[in-house]
């Protein structure tokens, strides 16, 4: 659905929307991959940084800066921290793609079966289609 102006009207939740979303875009692949990063660091840590703003452009703001230290006001969650974070990676895989742009998508399911692999001590396949729960992501 069409917005005044030629933007897009808002759609999704405002605390896991990308900074597209905010901004009234046309969505892509990137705003799904920032979406996902968000929504996986809210499951990660239990809350996001700006889960308390109020004012859509105050969450915006907030998202707008570059990576996950950024987001929680140049402190992670420790379990957020560290260069081996693929939810970082993730964001900052996901900021770097172009409107129209394809995700890497083996590199993102490389970032994940990394951390799982470093979390279990397992050196064979992927990321089983379901978990054994109570494991976080290696951030």
């Amino acid at each position: 659905a069409g917005g005044e102006g030629g933007r897009i009207t808002f759609y999704g939740t405002r605390e896991f929307a990308s900074l597209g979303a905010h901004r009234g875009m046309q969505l892509s692949y990137r705003d799904d991959l920032e979406s996902l990063s968000f929504t996986l660091s809210f499951l990660a840590s239990g809350s996001l940084p700006w889960s308390r703003d109020f004012e859509m452009s105050d969450i915006a703001a907030r998202k707008a800066q570059a990576g996950l230290e950024c987001m929680w006001g140049g402190e992670a969650p420790p379990r957020l921290a560290g260069g081996g974070c693929p939810l970082r990676s993730l964001l900052e895989h996901a900021r770097s793609l172009r409107e129209g742009d394809m995700p890497d998508y083996a590199y993102c399911r490389e970032l994940f079966e990394g951390a799982y692999r470093r979390l279990t001590g397992s050196r064979g396949g992927g990321v089983p289609e379901r978990g054994g729960g109570g494991q976080h992501m290696g951030c």
